[in-house]
């Protein structure tokens, strides 16, 4: 074979016709692209991640969609995964805001606080839209309160009230579709107020504030009597008075512990201290006062004391106990009666705030 000077790209035994129907492919596929351009249809062929092609659809659309699709199914681990690829590859893309939030509700349904709160942080940094933010900081909210934060629950509450307080009631959400935040006919400025004073509630509940959250109740117009009923007859209770067990263990030690219904440490308490007395007493009749002395201010003072003190934690335990058992009452009662859909958001679940009574 001639090669004028230099030899061809394809190896001589392995032939030129390969070489040539690979090229008439080629330029056959260019040629179809570029009618089909010409001719207006809409044509994607970016490959997706399971390395097929679809047509008509944008990578970024598929990325959502599959992301959505994930978490309808409860497939949350894939479904951050898919979202977390949207957002690699569109970090500009204006659904950046939904995105993240999709990741932090995601993340609370696998009870991952810590990432659920800073995905939705990021979330309500992604958009200036007060009624977007309002919405994020609701769901944020719910987390808080889910993660036994209820004091940060009420300030992010009191944010929302401010933040809807400042907007315009009709002021539309600035995006819209299906990347948009509070697209709802739902999220009117006033079911939000009430969504929100609903969580106030629900955070008050929790931190054993019956009255406030009575009130919030009220005023979030979603809660019907029982709960109402239930919330002041608990403000008009007193728990154990800490301040009684200490006297009573004073006088009589273990009776502090008994008064708080923990008979067990009320006897031991009561046996200890009675012996530590008796020999006390005995040491002073056989004229050992000196030692006596010692004893009692030695061993005696140090159970003594404990006793006192362990009243006092006695009666804390049994009021923290008897609170969470009346949390518990509350949140089960307001799955009874709620008038909607429960409006903590998209999660839901008000059992994900019950306190664990040991």
């Amino acid at each position: 074979m001639l090669t004028f000077g230099f030899r061809p790209a394809i190896r001589d035994d392995f032939g030129l016709y390969p070489f040539l129907i690979l090229t008439m492919i080629v330029m056959t596929s260019v040629v179809a692209l570029a009618v089909t351009e010409r001719s207006g249809l809409p044509v994607d062929m970016s490959p997706i991640a399971d390395g097929y092609i679809q047509r008509g659809v944008r990578s970024e659309d598929l990325a959502l969609q599959r992301g959505e699709d994930h978490f309808s199914r409860g497939n949350y681990d894939r479904a951050i995964t898919e979202y977390k690829r949207f957002l690699f590859f569109h970090p500009d893309d204006h659904r950046t805001a939904a995105a993240y939030l999709k990741i932090g509700l995601a993340f609370g349904r696998l009870s991952d606080w810590q990432q659920s709160i800073e995905a939705l942080w990021t979330a309500i940094r992604q958009t200036e839209d007060p009624r977007q933010q309002a919405e994020i900081r609701l769901q944020l909210a719910t987390i808080l309160i889910a993660s036994n934060q209820a004091e940060i629950a009420l300030t992010t509450c009191a944010k929302i009230l401010s933040q809807i307080g400042d907007a315009n009631p009709s002021l539309p959400s600035t995006q819209s579709g299906a990347g948009a935040v509070g697209s709802s006919p739902l999220s009117s400025m006033r079911y939000l107020r009430s969504r929100t004073t609903f969580l106030q509630g629900v955070a008050y509940t929790h931190q054993y504030r019956w009255k406030e959250a009575q009130e919030d109740f009220l005023t979030s117009g979603l809660v019907k009597s029982e709960t109402i009923q239930l919330l002041k007859s608990l403000a008009e209770e007193d728990g154990k008075s800490a301040r009684i067990a200490r006297w009573m263990s004073t006088f009589l030690p273990g009776s502090g512990q008994v008064y708080a219904g923990e008979w067990q440490d009320g006897l031991n308490a009561l046996v200890l201290n009675g012996t530590i007395v008796s020999a006390i007493v005995l040491l002073v009749r056989s004229e050992r006062r000196s030692e006596a002395g010692l004893l009692a201010s030695t061993i005696f003072w140090r159970y003594y004391n404990g006793n006192r003190r362990n009243a006092t934690e006695a009666v804390l335990r049994y009021n923290q106990k008897k609170n969470n058992r009346q949390v518990n009452n509350v949140l089960d009662t307001l799955n009874r009666e709620i008038t909607d859909q429960p409006p903590i958001g998209v999660e839901g679940q008000l059992k994900l705030t019950d306190r664990e009574v040991r």
